[in-house]
């Protein structure tokens, strides 16, 4: 096991209580989100595609091609 890896485990086996260890629970969870959303944002803005099709939405936004949201939901 990486030995940072032991040394969280270690930490979080000598800590009794619930509440301490469900606030550590939550950063852990917080932090991975955090990686995951860093790690989309990287594939998401290294893909010329996508770039492309932002830059066309910005532009229809700008020249105000795009319709209001209650206008296309229908019975929802």
């Amino acid at each position: 096991m990486i030995p940072l890896k032991k040394k969280a485990i270690d930490i979080i086996e000598c800590i009794d209580s619930n509440r301490k260890l469900a606030e550590i629970i939550d950063f852990m969870e917080f932090i991975k989100v955090r990686e995951e959303r860093e790690e989309t944002n990287n594939i998401l803005l290294n893909d010329p595609e996508i770039l492309d099709r932002i830059d066309k939405a910005r532009m229809q936004i700008k020249n105000g091609e795009f319709k209001n949201v209650d206008d296309v939901m229908e019975d929802v």
